[in-house]
C-alpha cells in the first residue's frame, strides 16, 4: 500500500518515478522548511533520502558544523546513514535550502529492497559510496592540510556543488564551516589571492585555478 502522505509534488520526483516501491505505507515522509536541522535519536536506524528539494550537508564535529556537499534529489541522494562500523550513528546537521521532504526507511527494509531490485542496489552503493568518500575527504583534510589549503577544497567543494566559479560567500560564513577565527580567513583568502587561485570581486569569490 503506497503512503497516504504522497503528493503531486513526490509523484513528480525522480526518486519517485525510479522507485516507487520505496513509498509504502510502513515508511515515513518528513517536510522540511529552510533552515539548519538535525534528526532525532529515534531515527538513528534509518537510511534518509531526500525526495524533492535542496540541501547541504554538514559532518558534526566537536559541535561544530563541518560542511560536506549540496545535496539535490537526483539519482538516489542518501542525506544521512546508519553507520555499519560501530554501534552509533554518524551525525549530521543538514541545511535545507528550500521546502525538502525526506524519506526515512529501517535498515531491514534497505536491505529487503536492496536483495528485490537490482536497479535499486546499484543506486544505492553508488550513494553510499559518494555519501562516504566526501566524509573521508573532510576528515582527510581536517587531520593533515593546512587551514590555506583547507580553505581553498572548501571553496571548490562549494564551486562544485553548485556549478559555479563564482560564489556570494561571506568571511563569517565560511569562519564557522571551518571552524575557525574571521582573521585567519582573511589571511588565507589573501595567500589564495596572490598565488592566483581566487579573486575577491564586489562580494563575490571568484575561482580561478584548481591546484595549489
Amino acid at each position: 500500500m503506497i503512503l497516504n502522505t504522497i503528493t503531486n509534488r513526490i509523484k513528480t520526483s525522480e526518486v519517485f518515478k525510479q522507485f516507487p516501491f520505496l513509498f509504502e505505507s510502513n515508511n515515513s515522509i518528513k517536510y522540511y522548511d529552510p533552515g539548519f536541522f538535525s534528526f532525532s535519536d529515534d531515527t538513528a536506524n534509518f537510511y534518509k533520502f531526500l525526495i524533492y528539494g535542496s540541501l547541504e550537508l554538514y559532518l558534526n564535529r566537536s559541535e561544530k558544523k563541518v560542511f560536506l556537499y549540496k545535496l539535490e534529489n537526483k539519482q538516489l541522494p542518501i542525506v544521512s546513514i546508519y553507520s555499519s562500523l560501530s554501534d552509533t550513528p554518524i551525525d549530521f546537521y543538514c541545511k535545507s535550502l528550500k521546502e525538502s521532504a525526506i524519506l526515512f526507511i529501517s535498515l531491514d527494509k534497505i536491505r529487503a529492497y536492496s536483495l528485490d531490485y537490482e536497479e535499486f542496489r546499484k543506486s544505492f552503493i553508488k550513494s553510499k559510496e559518494y555519501h562516504y568518500s566526501s566524509i573521508l575527504h573532510v576528515i582527510h583534510s581536517y587531520t593533515t592540510d593546512c587551514l590555506e589549503k583547507r580553505l581553498h577544497n572548501y571553496l571548490l567543494i562549494k564551486s562544485n556543488s553548485y556549478n559555479t566559479l563564482e560564489l556570494p560567500i561571506s568571511q563569517n560564513e565560511i569562519s564557522e564551516e571551518l571552524n575557525c577565527s574571521r582573521e585567519a580567513v582573511t589571511r588565507n583568502l589573501k595567500k589564495l589571492k596572490t598565488k592566483g587561485l581566487i579573486e575577491n570581486k564586489r562580494g563575490l569569490i571568484l575561482i580561478k585555478k584548481e591546484s595549489i
